[in-house]
């Protein structure tokens, strides 16, 4: 498996999308979306610095990336 993640050296981050979630963690991208909805519902990490919605060339819409401290709450729960 290969996955190429955006690193954030200045923050000390990593900015993953959903579908990179569900590959890294081998889990549907449904599963991603559930669990990252309970962790907004729950405040269990700050919004704020957690998610990011920028525009990318050709997209439609903004597509949501989301934090390391995110990406960490999700894989815990996946476990």
């Amino acid at each position: 498996m290969s996955l190429d993640v955006r690193v954030d050296a200045e923050k000390e981050t990593v900015w993953l999308t959903q579908a990179e979630m569900a590959e890294l963690f081998a889990v549907d991208r449904t599963r991603i979306t559930r669990h990252i909805n309970n962790i907004i519902r729950d405040n269990e990490v700050e919004l704020e610095s957690n998610v990011r919605k920028p525009h990318f060339a050709n997209a439609d819409r903004p597509t949501a990336l989301y934090g390391l401290d995110m990406a960490l709450a999700v894989g815990y729960r996946c476990i």
